[in-house]
């Protein structure tokens, strides 16, 4: 059975949140942003928001202070980035997903849905000597699982980095829907270049 490593450093990560044009080419544009410019990444996360052809980016990554704002300004230049900004040092929610596989024949299944419970965890799979936990909520929580399911017998798992939202009155907005801005930031672009 491999070894699951013991969680990372506590350092808390900084994380940054954008709005962006849902393209194909989204998520390569951010990649390779991220690679060009050599930066820490612990995970990304793009998905769909809750306005049509707008996805929200997620992006974790270790290092100084400096480097959230180098982030915020680097995606502020993509083509399809509406607006981005720095969640590191806001109130904010941010949630963590994961999921394990347990070892638990028919007898211990009781003792890891006990378990589930006190971590308001659920069972989401049941196979005839493991079952699969999904958990999600903040880092503490998580390691705490963890911690508490690794007697049983951890097969395997996957763990998300968290996705956030600001607290309160403090929110991502763009001040004209995305195909006027892609039309206005075309033109910017084009008078710049001349």
């Amino acid at each position: 059975m491999p070894e699951i490593p013991e969680p990372r450093s506590t350092s808390q990560p900084l994380v940054i949140s954008a709005l962006a044009e849902d393209r194909p080419d989204l998520l390569p544009q951010t990649v390779a942003l991220l690679r060009r410019r050599s930066f820490q990444v612990r995970s990304l996360s793009i998905g769909p928001t809750d306005t049509p052809h707008v996805a929200r980016v997620t992006v974790t990554l270790d290092g100084p202070q400096r480097e959230a704002k180098r982030l915020v300004r680097e995606l502020g230049r993509l083509l399809y980035v509406l607006s981005a900004d720095d969640l590191s040092d806001v109130p904010r929610v941010g949630r963590q997903l994961a999921l394990v596989k347990v070892t638990a024949d028919a007898a211990m299944r009781p003792q890891v849905a006990q378990v589930c419970e006190v971590f308001r965890a659920r069972i989401v799979d049941v196979a005839a000597d493991t079952v699969i936990v999904e958990a999600t909520g903040n880092v503490d929580k998580i390691d705490g699982l963890l911690a508490v399911l690794r007697p049983f017998g951890i097969v395997e798992m996957v763990r998300s980095e968290p996705v956030a939202l600001a607290r309160s009155g403090r929110h991502l907005a763009y001040s004209s829907p995305p195909s006027t801005w892609l039309e206005d930031r075309l033109r910017t672009d084009s008078k710049q270049a001349h």
